[in-house]
């Protein structure tokens, strides 16, 4: 029984999906290890797959922040980006040009400030996306549909909690431009 009186009894307590031992209920260090070995996979079936297509993972990562502003209409310059990703100026720019080259993004002249180059995702992009995500969703959508609607919403303000204390982290960590740390 979960501190909110949500009961996960319809999921195996005492394996995961791949059948190696849960964490204990009431084990933080357990619950670490989960999203530890959690990052573990996604990052490895992330890399195997882009290098199948010729993509580093700073490329993916790229194409999802730019898919991202695409999906809101939100412009997605070189500085965004370079904000984003927590890159120099220069390395953005050879990022740009190496996803440009390879037909998965096109540089364009802002229509509201033509001194602007936003960059937009091609159909290429969209392409090696699904083929990514596609079977990768399936996969996590059958193992999200085990649970009930009240648990998914528990997994789901946990794992918003654990993004935010991430980001935090990051942020309390990340060197600013010029390679020198935050002050705090």
């Amino acid at each position: 029984m979960i501190a909110t009186g949500l009961s996960f009894e319809d999921h195996d307590e005492e394996h995961d999906m791949a059948g190696s031992p849960a964490a204990p209920a009431g084990d933080p260090h357990g619950l670490a290890g989960l999203l530890r070995r959690h990052a573990v996979e996604t990052e490895r079936y992330v890399a195997t797959f882009g290098a199948g297509h010729g993509l580093h993972r700073t490329d993916l990562n790229a194409l999802a922040v730019i898919m991202d502003a695409d999906r809101t209409h939100e412009p997605m310059t070189p500085g965004r980006l370079s904000t984003a990703l927590h890159l120099s100026p220069p390395a953005t720019s050879a990022l740009i040009d190496r996803l440009e080259q390879a037909g998965h993004l096109r540089r364009t002249r802002s229509a509201t400030d033509r001194r602007q180059v936003d960059l937009r995702i091609t159909d290429s992009a969209l392409a090696v996306g699904a083929a990514l995500f596609g079977p990768l969703a399936e996969h996590v959508r059958a193992a999200i549909e085990r649970y009930t609607e009240p648990q998914q919403a528990l997994i789901a303000r946990f794992l918003e909690d654990v993004s935010a204390a991430v980001t935090a982290a990051a942020d309390d960590r990340a060197p600013v431009t010029g390679g020198h740390e935050k002050s705090r």
